[in-house]
């Protein structure tokens, strides 16, 4: 393709007929605010609460190599395509480890979440009451490496979206 146009790279999976999003990082997104939350740790951060305007990406069904700033552009590499995970908004996670191996991850975040229009997501989380959950279950080496090192099960379910004309929906994925 040819350089110096004014094409982002969010825009090339197209001109290749490639049906992906080939470039997470880049893009024509306005101002956005993808991540504000409290964050409360207990019992040497065995068991942790994350509050307020969510990433679900970050913690739904992560395993190695996810992180597009470091790892793959590519989002077929850095997320699980298969959920339907929504933009950022507002919601609640909770982490629990169980042994020093064994935890579990759950989180209850808005379906409709938009990172662009921060304060709106109040009014889409207890208004429109359309959430998409997980829960996840796993094992990893140690609480130091279990961001990347890790084998689980996650549940997800998304409710349906009415305004959206999106039917509800859940599954398993395992990693």
């Amino acid at each position: 393709h040819g350089l110096g146009t004014d094409m982002l790279a969010d825009g090339l999976g197209s001109t290749i007929d490639y049906p992906g999003y080939v470039a997470d990082p880049y893009n024509n997104m306005p101002w956005a605010l993808s991540n504000l939350y409290w964050e409360q740790n207990f019992l040497d951060y065995r068991f942790t609460v994350l509050a307020g305007l969510l990433d679900a990406t970050d913690y739904t069904n992560v395993y190695a190599l996810m992180d597009p700033w470091t790892d793959f552009f590519n989002l077929a590499f850095s997320n699980d395509l298969t959920i339907p995970i929504p933009d950022p908004g507002l919601g609640i996670a909770l982490f629990a480890q169980f042994t020093d191996n064994l935890y579990i991850l759950g989180s209850l975040v808005d379906a409709n979440g938009d990172p662009t229009k921060p304060l709106e997501n109040f009014n889409s989380f207890f208004g429109d009451a359309e959430y998409f959950s997980s829960i996840e279950a796993g094992w990893f080496k140690s609480l130091a490496t279990g961001y990347s090192d890790n084998i689980h099960l996650t549940f997800w379910h998304a409710a349906e979206r009415r305004h959206e004309g999106v039917t509800a929906g859940w599954g398993l994925a395992f990693s």
